[in-house]
């Protein structure tokens, strides 16, 4: 069960989503039979946009199992250019959080290490995520964040134009 669970949430999206997984919405239970869900007490939940190579991005972190312990989702886009998107688990160490993703067919793990600077996070990919943007694209680049999982972006009133 394990390995099968872990081999979906490294193609969450050909396993029917998040919901099919459970692991975007707070996770299993505990040997006590309470829901277990990391808290966004250090404050890494939330949208994030920016650009990676290939084009723009956008990065997507919510609640996972157990403190620490997150989904996250990125997608790049260019258009008329290059795709990609991957989906996996992120496992918080301090201001940086190691995101993985099973490549199928036993491909390994894509790795890709987020380093928070404030409500920016610097994007590395670290090994074997071709599979999941191919030869045009990357996960490098840099994201900010827009807000809290779910939430709009607040918008800032216009200081009106003088003319001189």
């Amino acid at each position: 069960m394990r390995n099968s669970l872990l081999a979906c949430l490294g193609v969450i999206a050909a396993c029917g989503g998040a919901a099919a997984t459970g692991y975007a919405l707070g996770g299993s239970a505990s040997a006590s039979g309470k829901r277990m869900q990391a808290s966004d007490a250090d404050g890494w939940i939330g949208e994030y946009r920016g650009n990676m190579d290939g084009g723009p991005a956008t990065l997507s972190i919510s609640a996972g199992r157990g403190a620490g312990h997150y989904a996250v989702g990125m997608d790049v886009v260019q258009p008329g250019g290059c795709s990609g998107s991957v989906q996996g688990i992120g496992v918080v160490s301090g201001e940086r959080m190691l995101f993985t993703a099973a490549v199928p067919d036993g491909g390994g793990q894509c790795r890709i290490e987020l380093t928070r600077r404030g409500l920016r996070l610097d994007v590395v990919e670290v090994e074997n995520c071709h599979y999941f943007h191919g030869m045009a694209c990357g996960f490098s680049g840099a994201v900010a964040r827009r807000g809290p999982a779910g939430t709009p972006r607040p918008v800032m009133p216009r200081r009106p134009r003088t003319r001189g």
